[in-house]
């Protein structure tokens, strides 16, 4: 009762004082005229501080207030912009069956995927081949690996399959993951061992990290939704997180070499090693579960 009350005392100016309401709704949505100009005049005066090097610098922290403002207003603006796009793209019939067919969007990927690991397989093949790089060519295993696993999926997901078949595929995809954790295992050691990793040209990282932590949090999503799509399907869900979870090793990778100092190779061995590990223990047990899980099924299919 006290804490409630506490929380009314202080909420109280907030539920009476319209005008607060109001001025902070303006403050967010103050027009498209207004919203351009603080946008423009925020990006200029950005620009200007890092182009002249006034960052510590009082008209610096006013720039980095208004970029901020500006970067709000941007994102307020484009959420109507992004329903009215929706609105119009759902009236196509192709772009309506996609977003509102969970099962079609995640054999789509599926095959996207494939075509992806593949042609990155072979960058990393050849790459390996010619430096005489462990670290490209176990990273080359890994990304073989995983095509495979994923247009096993596919191939499986596009026929007419039994339950008793479907079961026995998402049995065999979990010892494919097995597989797929080997590789990743070899990737780890000769990353830890040989101190290599991956690298990014230039502010690419950035992008490469917001694509990263996008993709993780996506795939965790979907793996929470993976019991309603049917065998198959749920395992192409786990294929994902797995493969999300081992660009985040690669980002890690990548961040400790670019911004790491040149005395702190064994603070890059040790964090490589830790996150390493969780990702192969992790793998091994999504692919353990499984398993477990296609087996259950296959018992399951036999007594009816």
């Amino acid at each position: 009762m006290f804490f409630k009350d506490l929380g009314r005392f202080f909420l109280r100016p907030f539920q009476k004082d319209r005008g607060l309401r109001a001025f902070v709704h303006r403050a967010l949505h103050p027009g498209a005229k207004w919203s351009a100009g603080i946008i423009v005049v925020g990006g200029l005066l950005l620009a200007l501080v890092f182009g002249w090097e006034l960052t510590e610098t009082a008209l610096g922290y006013a720039a980095y207030l208004l970029s901020a403002y500006a970067l709000v207003l941007l994102v307020l603006s484009l959420v109507p912009l992004a329903r009215l796009l929706r609105e119009k793209a759902l009236q196509l019939p192709p772009v309506r069956m996609y977003l509102q067919q969970e099962v079609l969007r995640a054999r789509i990927a599926l095959c996207g995927g494939v075509c992806v690991n593949l042609v990155y397989a072979a960058y990393r093949g050849a790459l390996g081949i010619a430096y005489g790089s462990v670290w490209f060519g176990a990273t080359a295993a890994y990304y073989l690996v995983l095509s495979g696993i994923r247009l096993f999926i596919a191939w499986g997901g596009f026929r007419g399959l039994t339950p008793r078949q479907e079961a026995r595929r998402y049995t065999a995809t979990g010892a494919l993951m097995l597989l797929l954790s080997l590789a990743m295992a070899g990737m780890i050691v000769q990353m830890v061992l040989q101190n290599e990793g991956y690298s990014y040209p230039g502010t690419v990282i950035y992008a490469s990290a917001a694509y990263t932590f996008y993709s993780l949090v996506l795939a965790a999503v979907n793996l929470g939704r993976r019991h309603r799509l049917g065998l198959l399907l749920s395992a192409a869900k786990i294929v994902n997180f797995a493969a999300a979870l081992m660009s985040l090793l690669a980002l890690q990778t990548a961040m400790l070499a670019q911004f790491g100092g040149p005395g702190e190779e064994a603070f890059r061995r040790a964090q490589n090693a830790m996150l390493g590990g969780f990702v192969t223990l992790a793998t091994v047990g999504m692919a353990a579960a499984m398993i477990v899980r296609g087996r259950r099924q296959l018992r399951r299919s036999g007594r009816s």
